[in-house]
């Protein structure tokens, strides 16, 4: 699902280094661009981008890409910047919507077979993954009426919750014995 979204961003970029090259071209009185000691520092993710879900959040959600779409006042590059980066954001949230959800059926799944079960830890998951769930259509909703780039925040406080969800292993529980 990553590399999907990898992908997306890459055709994106790809697409709009094109259509600044074309445009840069064809106008008379473009500037050259600067020298590589002056370009600003690389947008790589740090680490694979597998390993490290919170470059991929901050790279979706960040405003730096509109900035720079906006520099050049092309309203149609603008237009499909926006559109392109809604989608990629929406998938992302739809996605970890999923994951969470994955997540829980998996510990309910787990944990009926499970001997040693706290009430208080199994209401505070609960109300974890409902929170998250809840917080995810709030960012699809912010997006469709705010733009990506407004969630940011938000964005990146979703995925440090997701992060902290336990990963239950089917082995995780001491089962209980059958009869």
């Amino acid at each position: 699902m990553l590399l999907l979204i990898l992908c997306l961003l890459a055709a994106l970029l790809l697409f709009v280094a094109l259509t600044l090259f074309s445009r840069s071209s064809m106008a008379p009185d473009s500037q050259p661009w600067p020298p590589p000691s002056e370009l600003p520092p690389s947008r790589d993710l740090p680490g694979s981008a597998y390993s490290n879900p919170s470059a991929v959040t901050a790279a979706i959600f960040s405003p730096r890409d509109w900035e720079f779409i906006r520099r050049e006042r092309c309203p149609a590059l603008e237009k499909l910047f926006l559109a392109e980066r809604k989608a990629v954001a929406a998938y992302w949230l739809t996605v970890t919507s999923s994951r969470v959800s994955d997540i829980r059926k998996n510990h309910l799944a787990n944990s009926r077979f499970s001997r040693d079960l706290s009430p208080a830890q199994e209401l505070h998951l609960l109300l974890c993954f409902l929170y998250l769930s809840l917080v995810c259509r709030v960012g699809l909703i912010a997006i469709q009426i705010a733009g990506p780039m407004a969630p940011a925040a938000l964005a990146a406080h979703i995925q440090r919750l997701a992060d902290s969800l336990p990963v239950v292993r089917e082995n995780a529980y001491s089962r209980v014995p059958e009869f």
